[in-house]
């Protein structure tokens, strides 16, 4: 009985530190020049590193040889392209306390948090590309008031709060592609067009009618996996007509979003 007990506390202990799973990452540091901030020094994120998990996104530490003279105090930003990065990376700021530029391409971050970007007021550049994000949640810069460049291209945006923006009164370069609500949106060094720009997101996204539809095609295309071919069709015609005749079917991402849909192959 006693090595049962035995046995038991260390199937425990292995379980507990399974369970609270850090990352470490490997830096190549060098100074990249950006719009707004100049010359950066960067931590940029090696291929070898992968956060798959969120129990894995806490960074521990971090290894890389900086360069002369250099330490992690001098770090202003962290850029990562093409990694396995799933979740947005937790704990960046005690090891990088004077982060300034967050800079991800082509990595799978599905969603953003304000708990995320709470511990960078310095931020003053954000961009993320081609990655997976689906929504711009209420107060998420409240913290970042410092912002002056923000950029989400190329993503999976599906809502956006339309106050989200209120606070970052410094913004003057706003880059904002395959949004469901706003067309294409491409604006440098110019805070009066980013305040317009926000002015009419402010109108479109927080329209109900315009939301419904973007849920019509996310239901009609979980649909699609059970219907037979025949009630599919009928589905995506009758939705059709009512589509076109909206007020939202030339906005380019809504429509593309609609035109994938018709082109789904349904296993019959």
């Amino acid at each position: 009985m006693r090595y049962f007990h035995l046995f038991i506390t260390c199937l425990l202990i292995i379980n507990s530190s399974n369970l609270s799973t850090t990352t470490d990452i490997k830096c190549h540091y060098s100074a990249s020049s950006y719009f707004i901030l100049g010359s950066v020094y960067a931590c940029q994120v090696d291929h070898s590193s992968h956060i798959k998990t969120r129990e894995s996104a806490k960074i521990t530490s971090v290894n890389g040889q900086h360069l002369s003279a250099k330490t992690d105090i001098d770090v202003v930003g962290i850029e990562a392209t093409g990694m396995e990065i799933h979740y947005f990376p937790q704990n960046l700021q005690n090891l990088y306390p004077n982060l300034k530029l967050i800079h991800f391409v082509a990595c799978p971050i599905e969603d953003i948090f304000q708990a995320d970007l709470k511990f960078y007021p310095k931020l003053v550049f954000l961009y993320i590309a081609r990655c997976n994000v689906e929504v711009l949640e209420a107060g998420l810069f409240d913290f970042n008031t410092e912002l002056e460049v923000l950029g989400i291209t190329g993503s999976r945006i599906q809502h956006i709060d339309p106050n989200v923006f209120d606070n970052l009164n410094k913004l003057s370069s706003f880059w904002f592609e395959n949004v469901p609500c706003i067309e294409t949106s491409n604006i440098y060094g110019s805070i009066p067009k980013v305040k317009a720009a926000i002015k009419e997101i402010k109108t479109k996204c927080e329209d109900i009618e315009f939301w419904a539809f973007g849920v019509k095609i996310d239901s009609l295309k979980k649909q699609s996996e059970v219907l037979s071919f025949e009630d599919f069709k009928r589905k995506v015609e009758k939705f059709e007509i009512e589509f076109k005749s909206s007020n939202f079917s030339q906005f380019q991402p809504l429509k593309r979003k609609f035109e994938d849909l018709k082109h789904i192959k349904v296993i019959q």
